[in-house]
């Protein structure tokens, strides 16, 4: 039953349009172009839809006070985390924040500390 509804609705909101557009183009371009966008339509409604459905992992945490990474929280001082992974380490700048890296190239894995003032702000990592 459920196969039946669906290839009714991929038929009338996808094929219909398509081949009755193309029918219509050499006649009328308006009400061609009209029935070529049902599914460009529907295409980008859905699309948008699953992007917006599937975002949900973009919040990283509610509690920042919580993400660690061996006895580096965020709002401690950067300090702590140099005498931790040592001097080794890049730094650069992005949006604005200073950031100071450690790269693990034997595991490929890295850590990013985004820091201001002396005080963590954010921990990036892939571990």
């Amino acid at each position: 039953m459920m196969i039946g509804i669906v290839l009714i609705l991929f038929l009338g909101l996808i094929l219909f349009p398509l081949i009755l557009g193309i029918y219509l183009f050499k006649r009328s371009r308006k009400l061609a172009l009209t029935f070529l966008c049902i599914p460009l339509s529907l295409v980008l409604v859905a699309g948008s839809w699953y992007v917006y459905e599937s975002n949900y992992q973009f919040v990283k945490s509610t509690n920042l006070s919580e993400v660690q990474y061996d006895d580096i929280r965020v709002g401690d001082s950067l300090q702590e985390a140099i005498q931790l992974y040592g001097s080794n380490y890049y730094t650069r700048v992005e949006q604005g924040m200073s950031i100071i890296g450690y790269v693990d190239r034997a595991n490929k894995t890295f850590i990013e500390f985004w820091h201001y003032n002396d005080e963590i702000y954010e921990i990036r990592s892939n571990l």
